[in-house]
């Protein structure tokens, strides 16, 4: 009994600490120099506040991955490439994060996004039959967007229960997020209304954006200053914006073939981690393939939410190292089903693509085998900029 009652004095005394933790806490995460968009951060991808608080009227999202922190000490990079329209443009993805992840970060704040524009950057590798792992899909897993996303009563019920089978699911080796997840679901699609459930839920929301905040304030306050003393103002562009200048081309081109001297026109650096194993590596993706997988499902799903938030998409898929590939066995007919498949789903909703797959044999335009380059940058920063400028699906 003793044990009982020391146990709910103890449960009181810390329920009292958060509730005064939680009273001194601003929440404010909103940037006046519009910096938090194109801050690419994990820790902001994964929070609600972070990216709600971030949204103005002329917000444009840009969904992807490892790229955003490709180039961003170059001319080319979004940021550095359309410094004026950039501004408003909110980059969320790191490395692991795929169209379900998106998903729910976009759903969070679909009141906010409403009537407004977003950009889902496809990588390739995304569309193995698996699609994404349990394992990436915990570590960029977001409590507080998915909180706001179950709670956003104008998503589709539908919808909200693709999302809440694939969470639990995909997060079975983390008994702590799956048991919240499957808490958050009974509350908001089960109606669960007993009081110690609800207890439990709203403890659990407060608790994640105390995390949120406090994890964010503190990467930006380090990231931000950190970046800014390093950030060069010679990469900013200061005159118009002009993809087709030819004297932009052939520097960006310039650039690139000094550091490039290998058959892939890949980045020496980068290549050189490739060499160690080339023979071990050709035809290394022979049997690998785009034609089947869970992502295309996932992008659906993702698309019908975006249409039920009164969202205007751009798919842009990726280009790849087309030699390289050619080389580890995955050809160009392997590769092309993935424009078919992409094709079809979005020409069925009526969604702009954007597919950058045929220049897949440029020189130049990935540094690896995967990430866009000098050239890959100005290639995608068209398509936002025109997107962005007046484009539609």
């Amino acid at each position: 009994m003793k044990k009982i009652k020391a146990f709910i004095v103890a449960a009181l005394l810390f329920t009292v600490f958060l509730v005064i933790f939680e009273i001194s806490l601003s929440y404010k995460l909103y940037t006046d120099d519009k910096s938090m968009g194109m801050w690419n951060s994990a820790y902001k991808d994964r929070s609600y506040e972070a990216i709600c608080q971030n949204i103005n009227d002329s917000t444009m999202m840009i969904c992807g991955s490892s790229e955003f922190a490709h180039g961003r000490n170059s001319k080319y990079h979004p940021m550095n490439m359309c410094p004026k329209e950039s501004k408003n443009w909110m980059t969320i993805g790191s490395s692991y994060n795929q169209t379900l992840l998106h998903g729910i970060a976009v759903g969070s704040v679909g009141k906010q996004m409403n009537g407004k524009k977003v950009v889902m950057l496809l990588s390739p590798t995304w569309f193995y039959k698996k699609g994404i792992s349990g394992e990436h899909f915990e570590l960029r897993f977001s409590e507080t967007e998915y909180y706001h996303f179950m709670e956003n009563k104008t998503i589709p019920r539908d919808i909200k229960e693709y999302y809440a089978k694939r969470s639990k699911k995909l997060l079975a080796k983390n008994d702590g997020l799956q048991s919240k997840v499957e808490l958050c679901n009974s509350i908001n699609l089960d109606k669960n209304d007993s009081k110690i459930a609800k207890f439990r839920y709203n403890f659990y929301k407060d608790y994640a954006r105390q995390k949120d905040y406090i994890t964010v304030k503190t990467a930006y306050n380090l990231d931000h200053k950190l970046y800014n003393k390093g950030l060069k103002k010679k990469y900013l562009n200061k005159g118009e914006v002009k993809f087709d200048d030819k004297k932009m081309l052939a520097r960006a081109t310039r650039s690139s073939k000094r550091k490039s001297h290998n058959d892939f026109t890949m980045r020496d650096s980068n290549f050189s981690k490739l060499e160690m194993n080339i023979l071990g590596l050709k035809n290394s993706h022979e049997k690998d393939s785009w034609e089947v997988s869970k992502e295309y499902k996932d992008l659906e799903y993702f698309i019908r939410l975006c249409n039920s938030q009164n969202i205007d998409l751009d798919i842009v898929l990726l280009p790849v190292n087309g030699r390289w590939y050619d080389y580890t066995g995955m050809d160009k007919g392997k590769r092309e089903v993935l424009s078919k498949n992409l094709s079809a789903i979005t020409s069925k909703y009526n969604v702009r693509l954007d597919d950058l797959s045929e220049y897949s044999y440029d020189k130049y335009l990935t540094s690896d085998a995967v990430h866009p380059w000098n050239l890959g940058w100005v290639l995608i920063n068209e398509r936002l900029y025109d997107f962005y400028k007046g484009g539609k699906s």
